[in-house]
């Protein structure tokens, strides 16, 4: 219990005392870790922190804070000592897709941490997927 605490405030500050221009994050949550997601392959290494594994995913945004997306990111222990991540962009300036959501599955390995299982869904600008989450490519 006394890591998973540890963990959690680690990833809290971990973004003002990372080197890289911290990803910003959007209020009360009003995503959630439920509904259907697209596999995405494993990446088959190791991180030494969950940030890492947020930017390798999310990728990095323009230095224009105007321009990019609002990022939230929860963490969760489970039971079995794996965690839920949960990272959700959503503003894209693009003409179809909204936003992006990650749900990813994580073990300690040691100090670090890997990747279980990744998945991946998108928040379409317009058409009949208009502000849904969707596996398929926004039109």
């Amino acid at each position: 219990m006394r890591s998973g605490l540890l963990l959690f405030v680690a990833c809290t500050f971990m973004a003002a005392c990372s080197p890289a221009k911290p990803i910003q994050s959007i209020g009360q949550s009003g995503y959630n870790y439920d509904g259907e997601y697209r596999a995405l392959p494993v990446p088959k290494r190791l991180w030494s922190n969950p940030l890492d594994i947020v930017n390798d995913f999310v990728g990095r945004y323009s230095e224009d804070p105007d321009a990019n997306p609002k990022v939230e990111i929860r963490m969760s222990m489970q039971a079995d000592e794996t965690y839920n991540l949960l990272i959700t962009a959503i503003g894209y300036q693009d003409d179809s897709v909204r936003g992006e959501q990650w749900r990813i599955r994580l073990n300690r390995v040691g100090e670090s941490f890997g990747v279980k299982t990744a998945e991946t869904r998108a928040m379409c600008w317009r058409g009949a997927s208009a502000g849904k989450w969707v596996t398929e490519p926004c039109l």
